[in-house]
């Protein structure tokens, strides 16, 4: 039983991104951001993002985490890839990681030394999620 819920809440959060850095949580916001890195997203940018909302509470001189869930796990992914190396990005100092659940999150951090390590010793090392059936 405990599997069967850890798969649909895997799969359930593969529609969503988390976004690091914005102070601010509001749709208008993530609407206005998103077409500064993808523009041909800006005629139609209600029918991409879904639900947009933050985490945690409010504290002076914190920003929270943003999810943003998407309409479509496709625009989730070309997203993905395009702020990987986004100059817009970088300058308002953005991040996107996946939503990861929490045991997804615990391996991906007890591994991610491991990959660090062989990374420094020359190696390709990345850390891939198993879903399993």
């Amino acid at each position: 039983m405990m599997d069967r819920l850890l798969q649909l809440e895997r799969y359930e959060r593969r529609q969503n991104l988390r976004l690091k850095g914005v102070k601010e949580n509001t749709r208008d916001l993530v609407a206005d951001l998103l077409p500064k890195i993808i523009p041909e997203w800006s005629l139609n940018i209600n029918g991409i993002i879904d639900t947009v909302h933050q985490l945690g509470r409010r504290e002076e001189n914190r920003t929270r985490l943003i999810i943003i869930q998407f309409t479509q796990r496709g625009n989730r992914d070309l997203l993905w890839r395009k702020t990987k190396d986004s100059a817009i990005c970088m300058e308002l100092g953005l991040h996107f990681t996946e939503d990861l659940c929490p045991a997804d999150r615990e391996t991906r951090a007890a591994l991610w030394p491991k990959i660090q390590q062989a990374r420094a010793a020359g190696k390709r090392a990345w850390w891939r999620r198993i879903h399993p059936r």
